[in-house]
């Protein structure tokens, strides 16, 4: 299952979890330990949260069956600021690609350096 580009944030959570977990069960790991940046993901399969929204709920049940296929699995919520490394392998898993050599203008004769600065 790719993970889709049109995805909102936190379906995107879920369907890189869903990826991850059935990676693992593919070189059969019996625990895992998941550290996520999303809140709300996190809150929800730990029972804090209720899941109403339509467009997670299948996520979210797809999650939790594969999380009862482990012997043990743990869930942290780690925040954005302490979680740049897993942020960049699962930009890397989804294909993402960063935007590189931006032009700027620090030129002052340039006529984008005022919109720039704005």
């Amino acid at each position: 299952m790719p993970i889709l580009a049109t995805s909102i944030n936190n379906e995107a959570e879920y369907q890189a979890l869903i990826k991850g977990l059935k990676l693992l069960k593919e070189v059969h790991a019996d625990a895992v330990e998941i550290f996520g940046d999303s809140m709300i993901v996190i809150n929800q399969l730990v029972g804090n949260y209720e899941c109403q929204s339509e467009v997670l709920i299948s996520y979210y049940e797809r999650s939790i069956q594969l999380l009862r296929e482990f012997k043990d699995f743990r869930l942290e919520h780690i925040p954005r600021l302490h979680n740049e490394e897993a942020n960049r392998l699962a930009q890397h898993a989804s294909g993402y690609q960063p935007i590189v050599n931006v032009s700027s203008a620090d030129n002052t004769d340039d006529w984008r350096k005022e919109i720039i600065d704005y």
